[in-house]
């Protein structure tokens, strides 16, 4: 598994020397899943998202660059599909007159409550190529539990909707939920394999401060499940692992691993996780890490995590990741 990830991941590697990546946060979301710690905000208040997207595109302009193509963007949150069409819009647009159009672009719309013609058709537009579709699990008896708003079934009707605009897809599970027992982990799976994704990402459950399952213990600590299961049952269908890592407090000693389907590994995600290439963040939360090739490291600069003080201080944001740019890109 290892080797077949390292062989996958230098791939990549090998073609974004030199090139950088764009990360653009999006932190509105229809509802605060359990699992969740992300500084997330639930999309009721129109006028806190359209200001916040005012201060994003002003941040986005600062750092203009039509002489290098980047090798990603990957917008992301929360739900970025949650802020609308037209705020979205807005967002996209400014992305396209400000930078040359990437290899790869992705769109998290993560809810399928948030998918429609509409929202695709404007990614489609503006040159996005992949989009993430996130059940995490296709029981709804857990999808009530974690605090989703939608069934499985909401799930299928989207992705089939997704075919009419021949985006990569992406779909996440988590294995670890609330009372998931091993028959319905391999279920959730299984129905997502029927769909044929070109991308899963198989999480294990992470069990992070400030989320309600870390608050009130309310997680499975002993499945009988074994990851070479899993990974035994993607190969079978054709899947090859493109990407792994760990993060703290993960159960069961597991792991995250994206699974690729007719070789179509994401980029974003592999660069990301290494940390071999350059990628600027835009938004309350986004990381920038501006990577000296020669030295081999890097600086980090992260926006602030409160979106007040994200979009009183922008000023202050720009000039300082200016410098750094300036330094190492």
């Amino acid at each position: 598994m290892i080797s077949m990830v390292g062989k996958n991941e230098m791939e990549i590697l090998k073609e974004g020397k030199n090139k950088f990546s764009i990360y653009v946060h999006i932190p509105f979301c229809p509802s605060i899943c359990k699992y969740c710690s992300f500084k997330t905000l639930v999309n009721k208040n129109n006028e806190l998202i359209k200001n916040y997207v005012k201060f994003l595109i002003k941040e986005i302009k600062a750092f203009s660059n039509k002489k290098e193509r980047p090798h990603s963007i990957y917008i992301g949150g929360g739900t970025p599909s949650a802020i609308g069409k037209e705020n979205l819009k807005l967002i996209l647009e400014v992305l396209k007159e400000s930078f040359l159009e990437p290899y790869e672009f992705t769109v998290e719309c993560g809810r399928p409550e948030t998918i429609d013609d509409e929202i695709l058709r404007t990614l489609k537009d503006f040159g996005v190529n992949r989009i993430s579709i996130n059940p995490q699990t296709m029981n709804d008896e857990t999808l009530k539990n974690i605090g989703r708003n939608h069934t499985s079934q909401d799930i299928i009707k989207a992705y089939e909707l997704t075919k009419n605009y021949n985006f990569i897809v992406n779909m996440d599970l988590i294995i670890g939920l609330p009372f998931e027992s091993h028959e319905m982990i391999i279920n959730s799976l299984n129905k997502v394999l029927e769909l044929k994704p070109q991308n899963i990402t198989i999480h294990t459950l992470a069990l992070k401060r400030g989320s309600e399952l870390m608050k009130e213990e309310f997680f499975e600590k002993n499945l009988n499940i074994t990851f070479d299961e899993i990974g035994k049952i993607m190969l079978k269908n054709f899947y090859k692992p493109y990407y792994m890592y760990r993060q703290k407090r993960i159960l069961m000693d597991g792991q995250n691993i994206g699974w690729t389907l007719g070789g179509f590994p994401s980029i974003y995600n592999v660069v990301m996780i290494e940390e071999k290439e350059s990628i600027l963040g835009f938004g309350m939360c986004a990381s920038s890490k501006f990577l000296n090739f020669e030295e081999d490291r890097f600086e980090k600069f992260i926006n602030f995590k409160d979106i007040k003080e994200y979009m009183t201080r922008i000023d202050e944001i720009i000039e300082k990741k200016k410098i750094l740019q300036k330094n190492f890109l």
